[in-house]
């Protein structure tokens, strides 16, 4: 069947899940016509609509319209070509229909976990999937579940983005830290970023509180230095350790404790709804600025030429859609290094995923298909004389 697709507005990206620089831009069709040779490139299944439809979708029939709504590609005359147009929703439905299921594991100590989904959150929506935070209330008075990478990209994407599709909000944030972390460039560094995350986090109108996770190796006089300096700033902030990496659920009843504490405190307030950073009927630059007021706190953004373009051809399809940020998670900006005061966000790219609901915005420098690293874990990875697997730590 023929649907004049126009090669050169093909939005539907190709995936792979290994890391792998070279397939970051390729030629493909070079065994075919001549006009349908292109470059193309590929992107890490994280990063994909896939995932992030899967994540977000409430059951098999939300899937389902999810799916039809992707859109592959325009045609020759400018129109969409939406997966449902493919006849192939139905397929791919047959692929996930034991995959929208929650996988049920259980810690070492017995305590059950749910695992489901894996957006990263440097470059997708960073959450665990609806159904499954949906089951886990089912299930339990009290429910944990993480946002990845960051506030500045997990935690708000999980804010603005998740909570609105599960429609139930969360009784209080932990901001989890740890000295090593603190510490990575300097203390002062350190310590004025913990603040930064810690006022984006209470600025959704929720209560937080701040988790050290302790570990053999801190110094105890650092721990002490770190905790003043915190309540220096904000006197009212509830900081607890944490050592259940090492001590398991013993190592966490402490902090726990605390949390059914203010959590309990919080069931007799009026006053705790959720400030979300953006309204959805927001122009989609209006979105981009207040996320950057509130979050990334950048002095300028900028958009490139290619940027602009794209906001322009796809203005009208973007309206009523969350804002998917994919950046650097080393810093608040796009700059990894944020030396001066004078920072800028460089919009480089906009793409939209119809089916999640999602637009993704591209900053400078970001990767959506990853390599190794000039010295990578699979160099110490291998198997004892026992056939036990060593170099994982």
């Amino acid at each position: 069947m023929n649907f004049g697709i126009d090669v050169e507005n093909i939005y539907f990206k190709r995936a792979i899940d290994m890391n792998d620089r070279a397939l970051r831009k390729v030629t493909i069709a070079q065994t075919l016509k001549k006009e349908q040779k292109r470059e193309d490139s590929f992107i890490i299944t994280v990063a994909t609509e896939m995932m992030a439809i899967l994540c977000l979708a409430k059951n098999i029939e939300d899937l389902r319209r999810r799916i039809d709504n992707i859109i592959i590609a325009k045609n020759i005359d400018g129109e969409y070509v939406y997966a449902k147009d493919l006849k192939i929703t139905g397929a791919i439905i047959a692929l996930l229909k034991e995959a929208i299921k929650p996988n049920l594991v259980q810690t070492l100590e017995q305590t059950p976990a749910i695992v489901h989904g894996g957006p990263f959150a440097n470059i997708a929506h960073g959450c665990s999937s609806i159904i499954s935070t949906d089951l886990a209330l089912k299930l339990s008075d009290y429910v944990i579940t993480e946002a990845g990478f960051g506030a500045d990209l997990g935690a708000e994407k999980f804010l603005d983005i998740k909570v609105r599709e599960l429609e139930k909000e969360p009784e209080l944030i932990v901001l989890v830290v740890s000295l090593r972390a603190v510490k990575e460039k300097s203390f002062e560094k350190g310590i004025e970023n913990t603040l930064k995350h810690y006022n984006n986090l209470s600025e959704f109108n929720k209560k937080v509180i701040v988790c050290i996770n302790r570990f053999e190796t801190d110094d105890e006089k650092e721990i002490e230095f770190l905790k003043n300096e915190l309540l220096k700033e904000k006197t009212n902030m509830i900081i607890e350790e944490c050592t259940s990496w090492k001590d398991g659920g013993k190592g966490a009843e402490k902090i726990a404790r605390r949390i059914v504490e203010e959590i309990e405190k919080n069931n007799n307030s009026t006053n705790n709804e959720i400030r979300y950073v953006y309204d959805i009927k927001d122009d989609i630059k209006e979105k981009i600025a207040k996320l950057n007021k509130r979050i990334y706190r950048a002095n300028k953004i900028i958009y490139t030429e290619n940027a602009e373009k794209k906001l322009k051809e796809l203005e009208n399809i973007i309206k009523d859609k969350y804002v998917c940020v994919a950046k650097t998670p080393y810093s608040f900006t796009d700059n990894d290094e944020e030396k001066t005061e004078r920072t800028t966000m460089t919009i480089t790219d906009i793409s939209i995923s119809n089916g999640a609901g999602l637009v993704v915005v591209y900053t400078s420098g970001v990767m959506l298909m990853p390599g190794l690293t000039s010295n990578p874990q699979a160099e110490r990875i291998d198997v004892d004389k026992d056939g036990k697997i060593i170099g994982m730590e």
